[in-house]
């Protein structure tokens, strides 16, 4: 996935997919509720029927819809491993007879591996580009006090320790390349944190 694809990345599934995941494990639910509190409270522990296992993987994708309009939600490990645990289900599932709650069990798991896709490719953005800016921080640190003077980019102290500062912050794609780094001093660094509209015009 290309860099600029990457941090746009957004996630497939809708409130359409929503309201027939949530009309269907209601439906399971009032159909077979002996089955759906099985699949429901061993929530950790995998049943051998594989319909219970899309009901798994259907309530974990309710159940975590809030939170993942925000795709940070699932670069935490503890969401990883659900996920993974999810994606393992599938031959089972895929293999089970033809029905509504499989079908969408499988359409969430695809949403689950493009989730995990992008989780892998975000953390390799983020692990090589701090790696470049560790092997070349001297350079970096002297090529911008020539092109814009040893002073903090936001406040103009030149009495303050100063530190690089990626512009566009690396967790959201920004790259280690001079055009996206400057100076700043510990204070306004510790300031911007995420943000990106911090230097004045």
């Amino acid at each position: 996935m290309p860099l600029p694809a990457l941090f746009n990345f957004r996630l497939t599934m809708g409130e359409q997919q929503l309201l027939r995941i949530q009309n269907a494990l209601l439906k399971f639910r009032d159909t077979s509720p002996h089955e759906y509190s099985i699949a429901i409270r061993q929530y950790l522990v995998v049943p051998e029927d594989p319909e219970l296992q899309a009901i798994q993987v259907l309530y974990y994708w309710h159940k975590n819809w809030p939170q993942r309009q925000n795709i940070r939600f699932f670069l935490y490990p503890f969401v990883r491993k659900r996920l993974e645990a999810s994606v393992l289900l599938k031959p089972a599932i895929e293999a089970a007879p033809d029905s509504i709650i499989c079908t969408m069990a499988l359409e969430a798991i695809q949403d689950f591996e493009a989730i995990l896709d992008f989780r892998r490719q975000y953390i390799a953005h983020k692990k090589e580009q701090r790696r470049l800016l560790k092997n070349s921080r001297e350079m970096y640190y002297t090529v911008l006090s020539i092109r814009n003077g040893e002073r903090c980019a936001k406040c103009r102290s030149k009495k303050r320790k100063l530190v690089l500062d990626h512009i566009l912050p690396i967790s959201r794609g920004g790259l280690t390349e001079i055009l996206n780094l400057q100076l700043l001093c510990e204070k306004c660094n510790g300031k911007k944190r995420d943000n990106v509209n911090l230097v004045d015009n």
